[in-house]
């Protein structure tokens, strides 16, 4: 599409063209006329609006593609397969659900599970909103070990690798954060989690406090709720 710069650019504008040259602001320019900016750099995105002066509408990559996959376009493989592949080239804006783990999981026939790796190093990570971080994690564990077998090394591999991922910045609360993972999960992923603390030299006791101080607390809270009614 032609790109059609303002007669009158703006002090930044000017400011952005002789720096990065002439072609910088084309993207920008073709969204003024009503397109959607689409790119993965934040500040890009933010100095198009006030490079122009005016309100553009700008998303990085990963909401067209779930757009894509919400209006049938492509399928959940599909989607899947593009958001692992955004993980492997360390986009910065990646948010996973646990059909996407899955589906990537299942997809991934390699020894070292490297996809799947790749994927999941978006878990955990060191400003992570933990509760969204822990409900995708637990409720991935709770599919693949809904019909488990204690002898499937895939399986072990990539709850393994969750694990790691999902405490390897809670140095001081991952005993509670693996609570709330071990919460009413099967009693194979249960033995495979306290078999899992003994092997990456994590205190089982400091473990077991954290989950009887959180079915302590959801028992309180269910005696609150009965009090209410």
């Amino acid at each position: 599409m032609p790109a059609v710069a303002a007669d009158s650019p703006s002090e930044l504008a000017r400011a952005l063209t002789e720096t990065f040259g002439a072609y910088v602001l084309d993207a920008i320019d073709v969204a003024s006329e009503g397109s959607v900016l689409i790119s993965e750099d934040l500040y890009y995105r933010q100095a198009a609006t006030d490079a122009l002066r005016l309100d553009i509408k700008s998303v990085w990559l990963q909401p067209v593609v779930a757009y894509a996959s919400e209006a049938g376009l492509i399928n959940d493989i599909r989607y899947a397969a593009i958001v692992e592949k955004l993980a492997r080239r360390r986009h910065s804006h990646v948010w996973l659900t646990p059909e996407v783990l899955f589906d990537v999981w299942q997809a991934d026939q390699s020894a070292d599970l490297g996809n799947f790796q790749a994927l999941t190093d978006f878990i955990g990570t060191e400003n992570a909103d933990i509760r969204s971080h822990l409900s995708v994690v637990a409720k991935f564990l709770e599919r693949i070990w809904e019909e488990p077998c204690p002898t499937n090394m895939r399986l072990q591999q990539a709850t393994g690798i969750l694990l790691r991922k999902l405490l390897r910045f809670r140095s001081t609360d991952w005993a509670g954060v693996l609570a709330f993972v071990a919460e009413n999960s099967d009693p194979f992923l249960s033995e495979y989690i306290d078999q899992w603390l003994v092997g990456h030299f994590f205190d089982r006791n400091r473990f077991a406090a954290a989950r009887k101080a959180l079915a302590a607390v959801r028992a309180r809270l269910h005696m609150l709720r009965m009090v209410k009614k």
